[in-house]
């Protein structure tokens, strides 16, 4: 894999978020069931500033790409990569969050296995986190789906709540690609 603007999976197309997306971010992020796990509801302008923050960090191959259905062309979702604060340098997340009318379609695995791939091939990892809070039970799944296995849970400052942490080592990403194919 090489760093590129955009991916496909076979349901999806991961790209980099355009202006196109600035409206259907907006209602995800502006949706509190939606937002229950992950920060607080946003206004459409804080919604747009947290698309500008993190397409700002794609100059060191991290960000969120704007997760969008190839049958229809819209955008459900984010999915991306960025490095952990509260861990020593080197140590990268994977994250994704789909709309809910999606929910039970693995949209959001198919767009992480993507995620896993680049941060191993492209940015280098030699671990991979992914954090939940400890109630989120569906990317619990996800994540075992992934091969991740379940860390730890501790608070996390940048988070300012409980978080639960699943890893995987390149290692076993590399075995669980050999397995799979």
């Amino acid at each position: 894999m090489i760093a590129n603007d955009m991916y496909e999976t076979e349901r999806l197309i991961l790209r980099r978020f355009g202006d196109e997306d600035r409206d259907a971010i907006y209602r995800l992020r502006s949706n509190p069931e939606f937002m229950q796990y992950l920060t607080r509801v946003e206004s459409r302008e804080e919604s747009g500033f947290w698309i500008e923050y993190f397409s700002r960090f794609w100059k060191y191959n991290a960000g969120f790409w704007a997760v969008v259905l190839k049958e229809t062309g819209e955008t459900v979702g984010w999915c991306g990569t960025w490095s952990l604060l509260e861990f020593e340098i080197g140590k990268m997340e994977i994250g994704a969050a789909i709309a809910k009318k999606y929910s039970g379609r693995n949209l959001a695995t198919e767009a992480l296995q993507v995620a896993l791939e680049y941060t191993f091939n492209v940015r280098g990892a030699e671990n991979v986190y992914a954090l939940r809070t400890p109630n989120n039970l569906a990317s619990h799944r996800i994540t075992e789906k992934l091969g991740m296995r379940l860390e730890g849970q501790r608070f996390f400052p940048s988070y300012k709540k409980e978080m639960v942490y699943h890893a995987i080592t390149r290692e076993e990403f590399e075995r669980k690609v050999i397995e799979h194919n």
